[in-house]
């Protein structure tokens, strides 16, 4: 199309920026190609914000020299330990890209490398350290995914002392053992006072979190035992420390006292998620402190949900989470009337808790429902139509979400108000089972087949034709075989 139809270089530079916003980044690139001007527009700083570039250390690095683009988000690939010139590249890219906001590097670093890369970083605001942990610890169960793991001996005590990161807020860092949480410790104990987002995980307690204090943090998460101590003046120190609390997330389990302590101290909490000890009650009249307490975690589930029957309910809450196991039916008529205004569910299913057995409960105490996410631990077989049947008490659900669940797509009841539909594993799925989904579910606006399926892109098209407003989610079974 030539200027005298569409003067597109006429338009003012916010305009063409807020144009390329809209593109994908492949597309981006291909558009940063035309011309000057563009390459400056599609890459610049706003529209760097979720882009992240990524460098494998061990490779030449030279084509960076001549990159002008001001990435916001960096992550870098290496060995586990920098050998020979590697530390020398990884400087030379961080001086190049010195405005990272966001700095992630596969690899171990040791303590006196870790402060030479957060001083060469004057914008960092989060940052990670250490190889992907992988997403469940087989010795605890706890999701330690997305840990910044420092490891190293700290023997530059005036390189730390130096340290300055001022925008440094979010810090994730994990202790796989004893040397390494008293190695980094000090370096926690620099940063601590700036943090606003906190994540903490040890395999077990290895460092004083009393001396620990958080005065500015929002959100805080904590996993594995860094909380399994005897000394309960230890732990009254550490969550008295915090005082702005928005959001709170304890995979292992935790005294009461640290949730009194905790609640008390921090009554603005608006999500809370934790864990109590096998058979103990919920904490519920430490809960109705938090008056802006919006999503509830319970982690597992046991038998008595309450303290006390004379507990008020928990008007606030909108979202509650839990993992069935080896709790009561008459559990959910008490968390009805405890948590009465829930329209969103996340429910994790493991021993002799079916779908069938769960859904009937959850329906029948939770009709006003608008989000339902249901996991299956437990290795079962297919799931038959009765066990469904429950959903259709579900007359406001919106969105569905059936992770782990092994069902024919015909067996789940039609719903006008179904928006959004989730199936991760269904069993089997096909084209014709496609074209039924659009008919039970006429206003669906998103639609995930999940890996197991047999839907091609004939099947896609057709099921588009009928929703085309409807966004698909997933690779055509045809498409996996055909590509070169």
């Amino acid at each position: 199309m030539s200027n005298e139809l569409f003067p597109i270089d006429d338009l003012p530079e916010e305009v063409v920026e807020h144009i390329f916003s809209f593109l994908p980044v492949p597309d981006r690139k291909s558009a940063s190609l035309v011309c000057t001007k563009w390459e400056k527009l599609a890459f610049c700083h706003r529209l760097l914000r979720n882009v992240t570039l990524k460098v494998q250390l061990r490779l030449k690095c030279h084509v960076l020299r001549k990159s002008n683009r001001r990435y916001r988000n960096l992550t870098i690939d290496s060995l586990d330990r920098l050998v020979g010139s590697e530390f020398e590249n990884l400087l030379e890219i961080l001086d190049r890209f010195a405005d990272v906001e966001c700095f992630v590097y596969l690899g171990n670093l040791e303590s006196k490398h870790l402060c030479m890369v957060l001083n060469r970083l004057p914008k960092l605001q989060q940052m990670m350290v250490g190889r992907m942990i992988r997403e469940w610890c087989p010795a605890n169960g706890c999701r330690i995914s997305e840990q910044l793991q420092a490891t190293g001996t700290l023997n530059n005590v005036l390189q730390t002392e130096r340290l300055v990161v001022p925008n440094l807020t979010q810090l994730s860092i994990s202790f796989t053992n004893s040397d390494d949480g008293m190695d980094t410790f000090p370096i926690l104990l620099r940063l601590a006072p700036q943090l606003k987002n906190v994540d903490l995980y040890s395999t077990d307690y290895c460092i004083p979190l009393e001396q620990l204090q958080f005065p500015k943090a929002e959100v805080l998460k904590i996993g594995g035992n860094l909380c399994n101590t005897d000394n309960d003046c230890n732990l009254l120190t550490f969550f008295t420390g915090f005082k702005l609390l928005k959001e709170v997330t304890l995979e292992s389990t935790v005294k009461e006292i640290a949730l009194d302590v905790l609640t008390e101290a921090c009554p603005e909490i608006e999500i809370f998620k934790f864990e109590v000890f096998s058979y103990d009650p919920a904490p519920f009249h430490l809960l109705g402190r938090l008056k802006c307490l919006k999503t509830l975690g319970l982690g597992k589930f046991y038998k008595n949900p309450v303290t006390s029957s004379k507990c008020n309910p928990l008007v606030s809450v909108k979202t509650l989470s839990l993992e069935l196991s080896k709790c009561g039916e008459s559990s959910f008529e008490r968390l009805r009337h405890l948590l009465p205004n829930v329209t969103a569910m996340d429910v994790t299913l493991k021993d002799d808790w079916n779908i069938g057995r769960a859904l009937g409960h959850i329906c029948r105490n939770f009709r006003g429902l608008h989000r339902l996410e249901i996991s299956d631990r437990s290795t079962r077989g297919l799931t038959f139509w009765s066990s469904l049947l429950a959903l259709q008490q579900l007359d406001q659900l919106e969105e569905l979400i059936l992770r782990d669940v092994r069902t024919l797509m015909a067996y789940v009841p039609p719903n006008p108000l179904l928006k959004r539909f989730v199936t991760i594993f269904p069993y089997w799925l096909f084209d014709k089972d496609s074209l039924e989904l659009a008919r039970q579910y006429p206003n669906l606006r998103y639609l995930d087949l999940g890996p197991i399926r047999r839907v091609t892109s004939s099947g896609i098209a057709a099921f588009k034709a009928q929703l085309v407003d409807c966004a698909v989610h997933g690779t055509p079974f045809d498409a996996e075989f055909n590509s070169d």
